[in-house]
């Protein structure tokens, strides 16, 4: 890639942000709340429920009940209508209280990488599927929201990734001249359908993060490892471990598009492809 005046799409949970909130202050309080009814569960499984009723609203025939955003506490208040129970809306108040900074937290890569492609002069953006009510307050309280030339989030197009009309709208936002390519540009992010699927139906150079791959894969260099990762063999063992896609007819989808431009363990190595 050539230049620096390409933009940089990141996406933001669990790239350059770590949110622990909703894993745990959140769900201690739902799990609190179903204790008043003797429903006993553990984190693991109301957290299976919640995305399992995402994944069923993401995919639904029905256009009035597909998901437009992944709202934690509409989702909650949906599932706890089952149980005749009732979800106040408290999210909100306590993003904008002093405590979530004890919540969430830079990767460690995170702040370094921004710090280097501001040096370099490359535009960044945001595409997140979180709502403006939680994702501004995270980048003001870790201060990097103006790291950011355009913050793109379902709020301002009622859709989400990987809708090709979230990431048009981003290009549109971020490219200076319309007639500009967007083949230079990059999005990375940490998950198969949302973030690569998205990226590559819109023609961007979609980076996948795995942070968590083992030691044989992070040892290859960047190309090595994005053939080997690419092999059937590989590929299809980590598709299996997606939530999102377990649910879907993989006969109606190009799984190709499924496959990353580049794999990376670490944010650092974006200094490798750029």
């Amino acid at each position: 890639m050539t230049g620096n005046s390409s933009t940089v799409f990141f996406d933001l949970d669990g790239v350059l942000v770590s949110n622990k909130f909703f894993t745990t202050y959140y769900l201690d309080k739902v799990l609190e709340k179903l204790r008043e009814i003797n429903i006993i569960m553990d984190r693991n499984e109301i957290l299976q429920k919640i995305f399992n009723l995402f994944n069923m609203m993401l995919i639904s025939d029905d256009k009035n009940e597909r998901v437009k955003a992944f709202d934690w506490d509409e989702l909650v208040r949906i599932l706890f209508n089952k149980y005749k129970l009732e979800w106040p809306d408290n999210i909100k108040e306590f993003y904008e209280s002093p405590l979530l900074k004890d919540y969430v937290f830079l990767y460690s890569d995170a702040k370094n990488i921004l710090e280097w492609l501001a040096s370099k002069g490359y535009p960044m953006a945001l595409i997140s599927n979180g709502l403006a009510k939680y994702q501004t307050k995270v980048l003001e309280i870790l201060n990097i929201d103006t790291y950011f030339e355009n913050i793109i989030l379902p709020d301002h197009v009622n859709e989400i990734k990987p809708s090709p009309e979230i990431f048009k709208y981003a290009l549109s936002k971020c490219l200076k001249n319309p007639d500009e390519k967007n083949t230079d540009c990059i999005y990375v992010g940490d998950s198969l359908y949302f973030d690569v699927y998205g990226a590559n139906l819109c023609g961007l150079k979609s980076i996948l993060l795995v942070r968590s791959l083992n030691i044989k894969f992070k040892k290859l260099s960047i190309d090595e490892r994005t053939l080997k990762f690419n092999e059937n063999k590989y590929f299809f063992k980590f598709m299996k471990k997606d939530l999102i896609l377990g649910r879907f007819n993989l006969d109606k989808i190009n799984v190709n598009l499924l496959r990353p431009d580049k794999v990376i363990c670490s944010l650092n190595e974006l200094k490798e492809i750029l």
